[in-house]
């Protein structure tokens, strides 16, 4: 008999995690000589593109909220503006019609489709992959623990420390690595960028939104601060979505950069940032992990990206900038999240360059950054045991 799952998540990264996890269930399938399971998703932020990518179906899409899923007091109150309130009724009402053919609920974020599917997913068995919360930031609250003890089967923790926290609480939880570093954008791949092998690389990473342009913005003021000549070689990864013609006219009408295509098809390389008083930047559109490896430093804003870098052993410096993925107050939250996995420069712009070349002089420094950030990450592989666990409560009565 085909089995029903409804997967529910809460962002753009928890939408990728999802995928992920979906495709090793069909290499657990696969194994088991097992008829392909009823899929339905139901992004809660968004337009659930991931999804669509892998041609699952989805259930809705959303209009993007100013938040983007970055919770803040201010954010919550534009997102009630532009309609938050409805968005849930609607969610509410597609998990309770959904539920009636799914065995399992799989929620993925944090408590926010947890308690949708608790509250509205007709006491289906509900899997939670709590990718939120890390005992690193805060611990769970008494309620939270209540709400797991009461609808949840089992808890599928980020990191080890917080799963023996909810098990010394009584809640039935489990870890065997994080999903995020299955991604398939971290895939290795054989692939000769263009790049001179010789000088040390560090790469420039401002997110996969319409607030990268800015971002870009941003972390350019600092590259400028740098001696244009120098051992470094500076390379952003932008997002397959990004357009190099927007970014070009930002350039040209905020700063001193400009954009030099690079119509060469046979290479990665699609244009260079110039600028007359500053190192070069190399611009790749996509190969996200091919730019990293070999990287001696990020400078990262974004979201999921900067856990994948610490995740990855690449040591992560980040800046402060206009996009909620870059505020101060994420900043804190990847401090507390990742430790001496981060770095972040104080002081001016050009103060910040200096801190970031003493940091580069530092290869123990360098190394401490490194290690902290596979230890709190956690390595790739998890992905396939987590859709194991999914597929035991899938089938289990």
């Amino acid at each position: 008999m085909k089995r029903g799952l409804l997967i529910i998540s809460n962002g753009k990264g928890e939408d990728s995690i999802a995928v992920t996890l979906l495709e090793k269930l069909k290499l657990v399938a696969k194994e088991e000589a097992a008829e392909n399971i009823g899929v339905v998703a139901l992004p809660l932020v968004g337009e659930g593109l991931a999804y669509k990518d892998r041609e699952y179906y989805a259930a809705a899409s959303w209009r993007v909220l100013p938040s983007h899923g970055f919770t803040s007091p201010a954010g919550l109150c534009r997102d009630l503006r532009r309609g938050l309130l409805d968005n849930f009724r609607q969610q509410a009402k597609i998990i309770y019609r959904e539920a009636a053919n799914a065995d399992l609920l799989v929620t993925v974020g944090d408590i926010m489709p947890l308690l949708l599917a608790a509250f509205y997913g007709r006491g289906r068995k509900i899997a939670h992959i709590a990718t939120a919360v890390s005992a690193y930031l805060r611990s769970y609250s008494l309620p939270e623990i209540w709400l797991f003890k009461k609808y949840v089967n089992c808890v599928v923790c980020r990191d080890l420390r917080t799963c023996e926290e909810l098990q010394k609480n009584g809640v039935n939880a489990f870890y065997s690595g994080n999903p995020m570093m299955d991604d398939p954008l971290l895939a290795p791949e054989q692939i000769n960028l263009g790049l001179d092998k010789r000088r040390r690389r560090i790469v420039l990473v401002p997110s996969s939104r319409a607030d990268a342009y800015l971002n870009i913005l941003r972390m350019l003021e600092i590259v400028r601060r740098f001696p244009p000549k120098n051992n470094f070689q500076f390379v952003l990864t932008m997002a397959p979505g990004l357009e190099l013609d927007l970014l070009g006219r930002m350039l040209a009408a905020e700063t001193e950069w400009r954009l030099d295509e690079q119509p060469d098809k046979r290479r990665p390389i699609s244009a260079e940032l110039l600028h007359a008083n500053a190192p070069p930047v190399i611009v790749i559109s996509g190969h996200f992990r091919a730019c990293l490896d070999g990287a001696v430093l990020a400078l990262g804003m974004t979201g999921t990206g900067n856990e994948q870098i610490a995740g990855l052993g690449i040591p992560l410096a980040l800046f402060r900038g206009r996009s909620p993925a870059a505020s101060g107050r994420r900043m804190r939250h990847y401090k507390k999240l990742l430790g001496e996995a981060v770095f972040i420069p104080r002081g001016s712009d050009r103060r910040k360059a200096e801190s970031l070349n003493q940091l580069l002089g530092s290869g123990r420094q360098l190394q401490r950054m490194s290690e902290a950030g596979r230890e709190r990450i956690g390595a790739a592989g998890g992905a396939y045991h987590i859709a194991r666990k999914i597929w035991y409560y899938l089938h289990s009565a």
